[in-house]
């Protein structure tokens, strides 16, 4: 799984991770809402 966090996701606003399971989205919410991934990306605020 992939983890894209500390970022902005358009179109929802309290949301800052997206996790990445294969070729879908697997979770959508805040960092501390999105479970640990083996790989980790920080979007830096962006």
């Amino acid at each position: 799984m992939l983890l894209v966090n500390d970022g902005k996701v358009w179109g929802r606003a309290d949301a800052t991770a997206i996790a990445i399971k294969g070729e879908r989205i697997a979770a959508v919410g805040s960092d501390l809402e999105i479970p640990r991934a083996s790989r980790i990306v920080d979007a830096g605020g962006a």
